[in-house]
């Protein structure tokens, strides 16, 4: 009885070989063509080492993309977009097994010295974490090499204008508005001038609007508990 092991194939993570043991009952002139028929059937002549500690971040992100995602066409587009720009910056040829939390606090301190918003930063960590538990999930990586690091602070929410702000912004719109139309009644032919006009009262419309916007908010904040529990403002 003889024992024959064929390397079959490399463990994902490990990147070690992988056997598989076969039990041939017979005298060794039977298990000579034996082991070469199972080597034929089931081993591999070169075995390669692909340890997902040893790809670069560029080659995560690589697969990421490339991998099937139920991503809307607005993901799709701006995670499109951050990816290409992980990938031109420098932390691409960074391996993942040298990839810390403090590697990426340099990174992420060298985007903001080049200009770079807190929207840009958060945005890039995000989709840069992504793909590392994507790796984790599809069992590509062992381990989140960037595990209890917290992402950098988001940008705050817009807000509305406050309400002299917007009321400024009427009195300029409303004065455009106004000289549109005395230029075209200078010229009620010109084209280019009624053009002018339609813009200018368009403008005028969207203050309007904002300007309404903002007294209901003012409005709320001063009565909207009152209304809420029921007395009156």
């Amino acid at each position: 009885m003889w024992e024959i092991r064929v390397v079959v194939g490399t463990h994902p993570l490990t990147g070690r070989r992988k056997q598989r043991s076969f039990t041939v009952h017979g005298d060794g002139e039977y298990a000579a063509p034996r082991q070469a028929e199972l080597v034929a059937d089931h081993g591999v002549r070169r075995v390669y080492a692909d340890r997902g500690d040893r790809l670069t971040v560029e080659q995560l992100l690589d697969r990421f993309e490339a991998a099937p995602h139920r991503w809307s066409p607005t993901t799709l587009r701006s995670y499109g977009g951050v990816l290409r720009d992980l990938r031109r910056d420098r932390l691409a040829r960074c391996c993942l097994d040298r990839l810390t939390p403090a590697v990426l606090g340099v990174a992420l301190a060298r985007w903001a010295a080049a200009g770079a918003t807190p929207s840009t930063l958060s945005g890039r960590f995000h989709v840069l974490h992504s793909a590392i538990t994507w790796g984790v999930c599809e069992r590509l990586l062992g381990w989140d090499p960037l595990v209890g690091m917290r992402s950098p602070p988001r940008p705050y929410p817009r807000k509305h204008l406050p309400p002299p702000q917007v009321r400024q912004l009427f009195a300029v719109a409303e004065r455009r508005r106004l000289a549109a139309v005395a230029r075209l009644l200078e010229r009620p032919a010109s084209r280019q001038r009624a053009l002018d006009l339609f813009l200018a009262e368009r403008n005028e419309l969207l203050v309007r609007l904002a300007l309404i916007r903002a007294r209901v908010a003012v409005s709320w904040r001063r009565c909207g508990w009152r209304i809420w529990t029921g007395g009156c403002c």
